[in-house]
């Protein structure tokens, strides 16, 4: 086979499988919500209401007012164990010393083929959770993410760039916690209606999720979330995270809109935490996501 035949059977693949991709996710659109945490996805993706680990600047802000030490974290997947999508996380939570906490993020989602990057989507996150409130019997935190968004295609035949973009989103959040054992959270992403591009203009994806989740007791907590995102159908996370040993938590999820069960592990030993999540799909293969975090001290 020739290079450009090799090439074209190539663009082929690409198309048909994003094709399929975008008829399952309802729209997917630039800077969609992919999930870079597999501890949250192996839950259905329900997380509004715990939002208990560094990933809170990329889910809801507040739940970053609960950590009490530095984290650093990453994760990493390929989706549907395609070998030209790639999705990468990493960063890192700061205690300040009066006004709660911040947390620093960065996501990049990149379409590649061969040595040519066609799309490249990265997302720098800078968040802040803190307490406004707290007694004996509940608490309440609020917390904001500021986002930049930069998109960059690749180069013609010719070696010109395709063009990027860059515009900054808004994210706010709150948890209230209820007798220790019941939560509830809410977030909404890119408040501030970003758009991105020059002529023709996109709106970013926003969205608003309502979460709740009950620990009956220590180890164990269950979690619903409701996100719509506007303009499109109501979807609902459901999940549930078992503590069945001091060093590993087994955690299982469904989702709808597409119809989805997820499931995973996580492993810790020390302050080193593995975490895991298996993700299925009607039409494409399984996807295997991957973390890795430090905590220094104790939570």
């Amino acid at each position: 086979m020739t290079l450009r035949k090799r090439r074209t059977a190539g663009w082929v693949t690409i198309l048909v499988v994003l094709t399929t991709f975008l008829m399952g996710e309802s729209a997917v659109a630039v800077f969609d919500n992919i999930g870079p945490s597999p501890r949250t996805r192996a839950m259905g993706g329900a997380f509004a209401a715990l939002a208990d680990d560094g990933c809170a600047v990329f889910y809801n802000p507040a739940g970053l007012s609960q950590l009490r030490n530095y984290q650093l974290f990453s994760s990493y997947h390929r989706p549907y164990g395609l070998d030209f999508l790639e999705h990468m996380a990493a960063g890192v939570t700061v205690p300040l010393p009066k006004y709660g906490v911040m947390g620093l993020g960065f996501q990049k989602f990149s379409v590649t083929y061969g040595d040519e990057d066609l799309q490249s989507e990265k997302t720098f996150s800078l968040g802040h959770g803190f307490s406004v409130m707290s007694d004996v019997h509940s608490s309440l935190a609020l917390g904001y993410t500021l986002n930049l968004y930069s998109l960059e295609f690749g180069t013609s035949h010719l070696g010109q760039p395709l063009g990027s973009a860059q515009t900054v989103g808004v994210d706010l959040g709150l948890i209230a916690v209820l007798r220790s054992r019941t939560r509830m959270g809410a977030a909404i992403r890119n408040l501030n209606q970003p758009r991105m591009g020059k002529g023709y203009r996109e709106d970013l994806p926003r969205y608003m999720t309502f979460g709740f989740a009950y620990q009956p007791y220590p180890g164990v907590v269950s979690l619903l979330d409701l996100s719509k995102r506007f303009g499109a159908e109501t979807r609902l996370d459901g999940g549930i995270e078992a503590q069945i040993a001091s060093f590993v938590a087994l955690r299982f999820g469904v989702q709808t809109k597409p119809d989805r069960v997820m499931g995973g592990l996580g492993f810790n030993y020390g302050g080193v935490h593995f975490d895991y999540a298996l993700i299925n799909h009607s039409v494409l293969p399984l996807t295997h996501q991957f973390a890795i975090s430090y905590r220094f001290g104790r939570d």
